[in-house]
């Protein structure tokens, strides 16, 4: 049994245990803390073994023996910096990021500045005028019991949802652009260190914008000077309740004495930008758990909407594919976010909610086959984050040698990347099903077509199949009361569906009497692949009959009620008329 941290009675008893033995006397305690000399740090160095590396960056001792002359300098700062404050140096050299979030961005931006950004772009002063004169009309009013007001003028800020402002706010902040780029020629500004070679002090994308330099304070003050000269001309001031400085590499007092001088409350890793989260490591399952909370929650705004399989299958779609489009094609997901997704999904599609438990009809694999292939198209999350990252790597090709770019050919049209493309080589899909038309081609209605591509796969939970799974029932059919309930008795053996497909069949002008089920999915099959009207109605007739059969069915189990012959039949010809036209 252990001691809590900090607590004092764990303090007493080490006290009183380690008194009764020696203890360090005080010149050898005066002498661990004496100042560390030049010569100590020398012998330090010459006693390390040649073939062992200090640090993991992999120099051995013997690169430092060799150029002792050179690094020896450095190496004395930083070893007596510890010993005199007790903190190790960050092995990162000083780095700093500036988020900045505009306050009020179309709102705020000054006339004055916007007319004089034109006319200094080389814009004709015609021109000018006539953008300016669609400011100066602008004039607002006040609804006040009902009534206006009398016009209000506006003096400045541009208007959203008008089509100039997006241009005219970009032309302002290619000021700032140029204030930030023109930092190069400044003595006092040094660039971040990983951005150098690219002459990178900043980007941006509308109204966020990333500043990037050395973490130094005169550096970070030059870097902020030049966004503040861009606001006492735009009219453009930074929120400081969204704006933060991120700084790695300098002690936390150099850290608070940088974010004091410029006013901008200190941030840290992870954090959203642009609607992704920035982090210095691998996205983990946390970061993502926004992503995974708008999933449930679109999920969870249309449990009570009773939707019927063909509609939960379309907000699937949207919810499973839409939702995380935009992270996916700047991160490789965990697996472990995209099968949560898939779950929820999963759980969603065949039970209504989120969290259900009720067993899958069919799986998920098979759902994201190609409707020819027996699947309803949806997409494999996983697969399919793959090949959207994998649009950077063709983006690399563009930039490098493009030798190996030649085996990539076949997924790029005129020189541009075709996700889906590679989403289809990637993804294996299956045979094609040869009931592929009477699903996929049908103009039945959506629910109807998706109970039959059920049926036709043998999913439908018909009794045999309750009973198969460990439940207590009785298994016999519920509309005739003859037989025990199975797909092929159901379609169409049983007498009550017997009756339906062939009072149906005589609608339809067809002469003929009803057979087992798989014979009449062959004939429905056959039928589907000419494209002439009537085809078209039997079709539509098969799937609908299938459905109102099944409905029925449901309907003596839970309601204990079932519809005459004669008013189901006329259900169906009268679906079939309205999907025929």
């Amino acid at each position: 049994m252990g001691f809590p941290q900090n607590d004092p009675k764990a303090s007493y008893f080490v006290h009183c245990a380690v008194r009764k033995g020696k203890q360090l006397s005080a010149a050898d305690a005066e002498m661990l803390v004496e100042p560390i000399s030049d010569a100590d740090i020398d012998a330090t160095i010459k006693g390390i073994d040649t073939s062992k590396a200090p640090g993991i960056d992999g120099f051995n001792s013997l690169f430092f023996l060799k150029a002792w002359g050179i690094v020896k300098a450095d190496v004395y700062e930083a070893v007596k910096e510890f010993f005199r404050t007790g903190v190790m140096l960050n092995n990162a050299s000083p780095r700093c990021m500036i988020k900045v979030d505009l306050k009020k961005a179309y709102g705020s931006s000054e006339w004055p500045f916007l007319k004089t950004m034109l006319s200094e772009l080389g814009f004709p002063a015609k021109f000018v005028n006539w953008v300016m004169q669609c400011l100066y009309s602008v004039s607002y009013s006040i609804l006040i019991n009902g009534c206006p007001t009398k016009p209000i003028p506006a003096k400045k800020g541009l208007r959203k949802g008008d089509l100039i402002s997006p241009y005219l706010f970009a032309l302002g902040m290619e000021y700032l652009s140029r204030c930030l780029a023109s930092l190069a020629d400044n003595p006092k500004f040094s660039y971040h260190p990983r951005c150098k070679k690219l002459d990178l002090s900043h980007m941006m994308f509308a109204d966020d914008s990333m500043m990037f330099s050395r973490a130094d304070e005169s550096v970070v003050k030059a870097l902020f000077a030049a966004f503040t000269k861009f606001s006492l001309a735009s009219g453009l001031e930074a929120n400081l309740h969204k704006s933060e400085v991120y700084l790695a590499g300098v002690p936390n007092h150099i850290a608070c004495i940088t974010v004091n001088s410029i006013g901008v409350p200190q941030g840290s890793f992870p954090f959203r930008y642009l609607g992704v989260p920035l982090t210095t490591r691998k996205l983990s399952f946390t970061d993502c758990k926004p992503l995974i909370d708008r999933t449930v929650a679109r999920i969870k705004s249309w449990t009570s909407k009773f939707l019927s399989y063909a509609g939960r299958l379309q907000l699937v779609k949207s919810v499973s594919f839409c939702i995380q489009l935009y992270w996916s094609q700047i991160f490789v997901m965990p697996k472990k976010v995209m099968k949560e997704i898939q779950r929820i999904c999963r759980c969603f599609m065949w039970s209504g909610t989120d969290e259900g438990s009720r067993k899958a009809a069919v799986s998920w694999e098979q759902l994201c086959l190609p409707k020819s292939c027996g699947g309803w198209n949806l997409k494999d999350l996983t697969v399919w984050n793959k090949a959207a990252v994998l649009k950077h790597c063709w983006a690399l090709s563009l930039k490098h040698d493009r030798l190996w770019a030649n085996g990539v050919d076949q997924f790029v049209h005129t020189g541009k990347f075709r996700i889906q493309k590679m989403y289809k080589f990637l993804h294996p899909v299956g045979d094609q099903v040869g009931w592929k038309r009477l699903i996929c081609n049908s103009h039945a209605s959506p629910k109807s077509t998706f109970i039959a591509w059920l049926v036709v796969q043998n999913r439908l939970a018909t009794k045999d199949r309750l009973i198969s799974w460990q439940l207590n029932i009785d298994g016999t059919c519920g509309l005739c009361q003859l037989e025990n309930e199975s797909l092929a008795h159901l379609f169409f053996s049983c007498s009550y569906s017997k009756d339906i497909w062939r009072q149906v069949l005589i609608q339809l002008g067809v002469s003929r009497g009803v057979f087992p089920w798989k014979e009449e999915v062959q004939i429905a099959i056959k039928r589907s692949r000419s494209k002439k009207k009537k085809a078209c109605k039997y079709s539509i007739a098969f799937i609908e009959s299938v459905y109102c059969i099944w409905l029925q069915q449901n309907s003596k189990v839970f309601r204990d009620h079932v519809d005459p012959v004669k008013a189901v039949v006329n259900n169906i010809m009268f679906n079939v008329e309205c999907r025929c036209q």
